[in-house]
């Protein structure tokens, strides 16, 4: 699997319209190793993905949507239906499994300052970690971590061991590593 994150080419200004409005226009891509084909289409700037371990249902981070999205499986990996969505006030970014079934995102708080720490590194981007409990028919959500920007800017996963967590950014050159 494969996010396209936007429907239109980059550094055009239809990219830009895109971004700026919402629009829907992004996809997901499967490759069965022989050919790719787009599998869900028409979400806003899909980036983190997670397959469950039976791999009968697909978890899409819509980054600016700020959603988590759940999709369950047809009757292959090219056939997949939307079943619901999570609101997590926040623009979530990469998927990762915690261990317990539950779904870890890195997530931008405020996604212009976000686009301002990317144009300059000294502007710090605040940074969250959200916990998806994706085991009832109603997902839910809580926060783990957040901060203003000052201990790592602009995270975008996470990962736990045990009680340890360690967070990533887009552009940091380091891990922040914490005690659950």
């Amino acid at each position: 699997f494969v996010t396209n994150d936007h429907g239109n080419p980059r550094h055009t200004p239809m990219e830009l319209i895109e971004d700026y409005l919402g629009l829907p226009l992004s996809s997901v891509s499967y490759f069965d190793g022989e050919k790719g084909q787009l599998v869900i289409k028409n979400i806003r700037y899909p980036n983190g993905l997670a397959l469950s371990k039976d791999q009968q249902t697909l978890y899409v981070a819509q980054t600016t949507a700020n959603l988590v999205s759940r999709y369950h499986r047809g009757e292959d990996m090219t056939t997949w239906s939307f079943n619901d969505s999570v609101h997590v006030d926040s623009a979530v970014d990469n998927l990762e499994w915690d261990g317990q079934g539950r779904l870890l995102t890195g997530s931008h708080l405020r996604i212009f300052d976000f686009v301002a720490h990317m144009e300059d590194e000294n502007n710090p981007s605040p940074s969250e970690v959200i916990r998806v409990d994706v085991s009832a028919d109603t997902m839910t959500y809580e926060r783990l971590y957040r901060n203003t920007g000052e201990e790592i800017s602009g995270s975008s996963v996470a990962a736990q061991l045990g009680s340890e967590m360690l967070i990533g950014s887009v552009f940091e050159s380091f891990f922040l590593r914490c005690q659950m």
